[in-house]
């Protein structure tokens, strides 16, 4: 290694020993992307002719690479060769290498002090290092390995090179660090330079990869064609070596660190840290000064968190406006900082250059800076588009301020950056990590694209449905879109996942818990952080925050003095959640991505909720739900709730097919690099689906199938690859690989993760491998996300792909293992929790149900389904109901079992609490068949109870006689069902039909079995049941008594709350007292859209009211919107109602060519029911009234005599006789 290389320029240091990367900065050939020394010296020649210039140029490129150095002793690690020592830093040792087959130059970071780290630490460093990994962007130094030191490997000439060292091995970069450049640049060097870190960070931060330690020694110079550009190191190494989120140790560099990285955990870093530690990098490299003196954490935090002490001098030829972009980014608030790296670069390449001179800033420029160039991938699109917004509003710290909304009109891809097939061969045992580019889908995308345009620029709500069968890439696309919009800082993301088990980390909670940044944080950092996030409240006494923090961590129970707010109805949860995305939608639109929602009925409730609720004003949010349609035919409910979403409004429906031969061919082709020989019998074998394609590569690479040749993957010599009939089978060989490599236990953990759900929660794997005896190989869930079938999540881990999960659990069943594990999951959940939560009975269920043991299933699918309807959540209660009938058709359960009834009922009286009408009469008639059949008297009594309830919302003739003969069964002694079941659904329908004595015995009877031990909200419905009763019976005063007891009963428990104080609303008007009665149901408005509460009665009773006071309009409205929400909730005499008082307002304002259209539906329905109400009497005859003063007799004719047959219904033979009499008179006038 002591000969000097032809070719390299003398420079006058003698006695210099030339090293190893001495030799290689003069070869002849390059290595991927870097440029040849050759060419670089050309390039700054071409720039300069002058001498010292040039040598400047010359002892910067070459003496960094020849600095003598401690040449090591042959030494390998693995594929790499290490040749010597490069450099010491605070955390490792960085040494030179070379891939011995590839002949890439590599650069082998090795962490210091590694008996110092434990398992948890070495966890993190793999972690961090597998995240960093995925990433592509030539802005991002590229990992090409990581691992520990062999012992077979370890150098007794090194001592960092011990057995058991963590290390990571990434591509060399030649130009040194950010460090050298500082107060060297000018203002055109420091655009190019942040420009392109931006970039870099707005992928990395799509991928949810934070830096935490970013300050001009971790940014690296390197080339990229001509250009010399930053390439940022050391992603996320500063918390893999703390660990602990709950840690106070500090770890990282303090002047460059962002005030909460200082003095607040973990989960408040983000995006916005690195932006401050970006601004402080700008400031040094613009001024030749560091903005934060000395190095006392205590005293660096005062000042970080105050006024910044420096600024730039005015002197300093920089743009107008630069000076304010820097104070943004380096706001103490985390919230006065721009929000994504893109708004920062947006605001950036935007600043004012019109008193800026160009020509001056380029002159007399220091060579080292020469060739800086900014390279921006990511973020082109939009640095070319967004003329609209003006550089102030960038630069404003208001963040209502949106994003800008000159979005381009096609899918903004990003640029390609190919790395060489030499870089790839070098970096190949981490071909798992890599993202492979989406192909074939840009019909698709461009789709997703318009909908977010139209969602933008419309400033409306609109939902696009993705469908389409396993592997065809639904999520896949989704990800990519998502990923893409995030890079771009255009629209804030939430990701829903949901499971067929609805275990930990699924559902919408969960959603809400990793946006939030709380999924495993202490009570008080998560209140505190919901309060944050949610800002002022709609209404104190109903705090959006215990609604949201109680959805997202409902785990933590009795940490506050204050009591926990009750959610009595899952609208509650919908509305709060509906606000926040209101609120985040203020800012910049918002995308809501539902994958696997076959599984997630409550999050397509959310959905329909979000649709039906006053889409208008939700603002630019777009649902995106991915469905699997090949797994609904197996989810009734789930399908059924689809089909309604479909049915919604500005709902469209996108279907993914497989991909065509020829897309299919191009990416087996371009973006799975396989030779051509190779490609024809992939496409054929894998049939357009990517998934498939995409793994089958995999695994030959990992066997060593295939081998890297210049243009693409080709076949090793005498390798004959195997063709899997199916993508099962290559998920099965890729397992076994990943087990042979760990211990004798991992096959059966694997099986219990499996087992677990799609989300594997740390805690519990680890405590039904402890309870199974197993020493789980820590190696195991590294190599799986290693091979992209797993990924980390904040409390564990997840299957990547469903089909993943479901090979292991085919594996399992074949070999007879799955019922164990099922059994084993069920254990778990009994040691481990010590109360049951609804969810937690609910997946035990689950799991018996799986190992076979069905009895012991019943009683806890029983107990969460119950909890869940007792809590309001009705579409998980109906889940587990319906998991309960399977229980009982395994256990093989006679018919004659009254089990069989109990269900049946419980199912209806569900269907009525969602106002599913028309399946509470389906559920109810087959309980009161089976009663009749077996002789079940307490079945037939509340079955008999619940239909009469439905019949009666539906209209039927024959309610009343149902209610009748449930009540005779129930007085006689049958079995109610407990309080606020069957005697509550009698007496709400009885005290319709003028049957107070009946009532008034039910109520009492209720009162009498109410227990101590049972919630308040009980009792509060028994006396807003009275009220109801005393409102129909015309004695407003006593409705109004019995209305405030309920009303005190009923605190903080916002349903009963909206339903009494409709009422109280509505007694005020009946006593005339008009004007308090409609500040009270604004009020009730209000609650009720606070809540989530139903509001089709208070809209109803306020349009009654208006009509009543002469506005028709208001009134109009006001009918309008009750008519819409009682037809989409089944309930047709109300619609009935409302349709009526659309009527009245036509006929009172003269429109008389749309009067018909609604006076023969109106008819039609009357006709073949018994139900009558006072309100629609009334609007009956004040239409036909007006019908009869503009002349239109045949219409008025017919009114009045529906409007008499409803007095006659009511018992008021007075108004009947009169509206008769009415009716006659112009009858006779007609035919006079």
């Amino acid at each position: 290694m002591g000969h000097r290389p032809d070719g390299l320029p003398r420079l006058g240091r003698s006695g210099m020993r030339y090293s190893y990367w001495e030799r290689d900065a003069c070869r002849t050939h390059s290595v991927g992307d870097e440029s040849r020394f050759s060419l670089q010296f050309a390039s700054v020649f071409s720039m300069t002719r002058d001498s010292r210039s040039i040598s400047l140029f010359c002892a910067m490129e070459v003496r960094a690479l020849m600095k003598p150095q401690e040449v090591i002793d042959s030494v390998t690690l693995g594929p790499f060769d290490v040749h010597e020592r490069l450099a010491q830093g605070a955390m490792g040792v960085v040494f030179a290498g070379e891939h011995r087959r590839q002949q890439v130059p590599v650069a082998i970071k090795v962490i210091n002090r590694p008996d110092e780290l434990d398992a948890r630490l070495r966890r993190g460093f793999r972690r961090e290092v597998q995240a960093a990994a995925g990433l592509n962007h030539p802005g991002i130094v590229m990992i090409f390995d990581y691992g520990e030191v062999d012992p077979h490997d370890s150098a007794a000439g090194a001592a960092e090179l011990s057995a058991g060292t963590p290390y990571y091995v990434m591509e060399l970069t030649r130009r040194g660090t950010l460090r050298e450049l500082v107060g060297q640049v000018r203002w055109t060097q420091l655009e190019a330079i942040l420009l392109t870190l931006l970039d870099a960070l707005a992928h990395a931060h799509a991928a949810g990869v934070i830096h935490r330690d970013l300050k001009p020694d971790n940014i690296l110079l390197g080339t990229w064609g001509s250009r010399l550009i930053p390439k940022l190191a050391d992603f996320g190494l500063s918390r893999a070596f703390d660990g602990d989120a709950s840690s106070s140790r500090l770890v990282g560099s303090p002047r460059y660190m962002a005030p909460e990285q200082i003095d607040r955990p973990w989960h408040t870093h983000g995006p916005w840290s690195d932006l401050y530690a970006l601004g402080c990098v700008a400031f040094e490299l613009i001024s030749g000064r560091s903005l934060f003196d000395g190095m006392n954490v205590r005293v660096l935090y005062q000042k970080k968190s105050g006024v910044c002490p420096r600024r730039l001098e005015e002197t300093m030829d920089v743009p107008a406006g630069f000076q304010a972009w820097l104070d943004r980014m380096l706001a103490p608030a985390p919230a006065d900082r721009f929000a994504t790296a893109a708004d920062a670069a947006r605001a950036l390449a935007r600043l004012d250059l019109s008193t800026f001179d160009a020509s001056a800033d380029a002159q007399g420029l220091p060579a080292k800076t020469r060739g800086v160039a900014s390279l921006t991938p990511v973020l082109e699109p939009i640095l070319q588009t967004d003329e609209l917004q003006q550089t102030g509003e960038l630069l404003s710290t208001d963040k209502t301020a949106s994003p800008p909304a000159g979005l381009p009109d096609r899918w903004p891809t990003s640029a390609s950056t190919p790395r060489s097939m030499r870089f790839v061969g070098a970096g190949l045992g981490l071909y798992g990590l890599r993202s492979v580019p989406i192909v074939g889908r840009e019909r698709e995308l461009q789709r997703l694209w318009d909908e977010l345009c139209a969602v933008t620029r419309s400033g409306k709500t609109s939902t696009l449905v993705l469908r389409g069968n396993q592997g065809c890439g639904k999520t896949r696309l989704v990800q990519e879109f998502t990923r893409r919009l995030e890079e771009l800082g255009v629209a804030e993301v939430l990701r829903a996942a949901f499971g067929v088990e609805n275990g930990p980390g699924e559902g919408l909670g969960d959603m809400l818990a990793r946006h939030l940044r709380i999924v495993e944080t202490d009570a008080q950092a998560t209140y505190s952080a919901v309060q944050q996030a949610l800002g002022p409240e709609v209404d104190p006494a109903l705090p959006d925050w215990e609604v949201i923090a109680h959805l997202a961590r409902s785990d933590l129970k009795g940490a506050r003095t204050q009591q926990q707010a009750p959610v009595a109805d899952p609208n509650q949860y919908y509305a709060a959640m509906r606000r926040y995305l209101r609120r985040l939608a203020s800012k910049r639109p918002v995308v809501v991505w539902l994958d696997d929602a076959q599984w997630g009925i409550d999050g397509l409730e959310f959905v329909r909720f979000a649709q039906q609720a006053h889409p208008d004003d939700l603002g630019p949010v777009l649902f995106v739900v991915v469905a699997t349609d090949d797994l609904l035919a197996e989810q009734p409910d789930a399908s059924q709730m689809l089909d309604e979403v479909c049915g919604g409004p500005r709902t469209s429906t996108l279907a993914v097919e497989p991909l065509g031969q020829r897309e299919h061919t191009r990416l087996v082709r371009k973006l799975l690099l396989l030779d051509d020989a190779l490609v024809h019998e992939v496409v054929e074998r894998t049939a357009g689906n990517p998934l498939f394609a995409v793994e089958l590569v995999g695994e030959w690479i990992e066997r060593g199938v295939l081998e890297v040749a210049e243009q693409g993957f080709v076949l090793a010599d005498g390798v004959v690859p195997t063709m899997p009939d199916h993508l099962h089978e290559v998920c099965v060989h890729k397992v076994d690989a990943v087990l042979e490599s760990c211990g004798p236990d991992a096959r059966h953990a694997l099986e219990l993760a499996a087992a677990l759900g799609a989300k594997v929660d740390r805690r519990e794997w680890h405590a039904v491998c402890e309870q199974a005896k197993l020493q789980v190989d820590r190696s195991l869930v590294h190599e799986f996300v290693a091979r992209r079938f797993a990924r980390h999540t904040d409390a564990g881990w997840e299957f990547c792909h469903a089909l993943v999960r479901q090979s292991i659990e085919r594996a399992s069943r074949e070999a007879g293992r799955w019922q164990h594990c099922r059994r084993r999951c069920a254990d778990m959940l009994e040691r481990l929790y010590e109360d049951f939560s609804p969810r937690q009975s609910g997946r035990f269920g689950l799991y018996a149900m799986g190992a076979g043991e069905y009895e012991r299933a019943v009683e806890p699918l029983w107990q969460g389904a119950r909890a869940h309807r007792h809590l309001g959540e009705y579409s998980a209660a109906n889940q587990l109901a319906a998991r309960l009938m399977d229980c009982f058709e395994a256990m093989g359960l006679p018919d004659d079992d009254v089990r069989w009834g109990k269900l049946d009922v419980f199912r209806a009286r569900l269907s009525l609490n969602e106002r599913r009408v028309t399946q509470a009469c389906a559920w109810a008639v087959r309980a009161r068949d089976a009663a009749k059949r077996h002789g079940w008297t307490g079945i037939k009594a509340q079955a008999l109870a619940y239909l009469g309830l439905a019949s009666q919302w539906m209209g039927e003739s024959d309610a009343s006689a149902l209610l009748l003969d449930g009540y005779a069964l129930i007085r006689d002694g049958a079995d109610c069902g407990g309080a606020g079941g069957a005697m509550t659904a009698l007496a709400q329908g009885l005290s319709r039909v003028n049957e107070a004595q009946k009532v008034n015995w039910l109520l009492d009877r209720e009162l009498e079995m109410i227990g101590p031990d049972d919630p308040q909200w009980i009792r509060s419905s028994n006396f807003y049941m009275r009220a109801r009763l005393a409102f129909f019976q015309k004695d407003f005063q006593d409705g109004l008594a019995h209305c405030q007891r309920a009303l005190t009963l009923a605190a903080r428990h916002p349903r009963s709350e909206a339903q009494i104080l409709e009422l109280l609303s509505e007694l005020y008007r009946r006593l005339g007292e008009l004007e308090r009665a409609e500040a009270m149901y604004e009020e009730c408005l209000r609650f009720q859209e606070a809540t989530g509460s139903p509001a089709g009665i208070t809209h109803l009773n306020l349009a009654l009211l208006k009509f009543e006071r002469g506005g028709y309009e208001e009134s109009e409205a006001h009918f309008l919107i009750s008519a819409e929400m009682f037809e989409a909730r089944g309930r047709a005499f109300f619609e009935i109602i409302a349709r009526a008082g659309v009527l009245a307002c036509a006929a009172a304002r003269g429109w008389w060519g749309v009067v018909g259209e609604y006076i023969e539906p109106l008819a039609t329905f009357l006709d073949r029911t018994d139900a009558a109400d006072e309100d629609l009497a009334n609007l009956l005859e004040r239409t036909a009234d007006a019908l009869r003063n503009g002349s239109q007799c045949e219409h008025a004719v017919e009114v009045y005599a529906l409007a008499a047959e409803q007095w006659r219904r009511l018992g008021d033979c007075e108004r009947a006789e009169a509206s008769s009499a009415k009716r006659q008179q112009v009858s006779d006038a007609v035919s006079a």
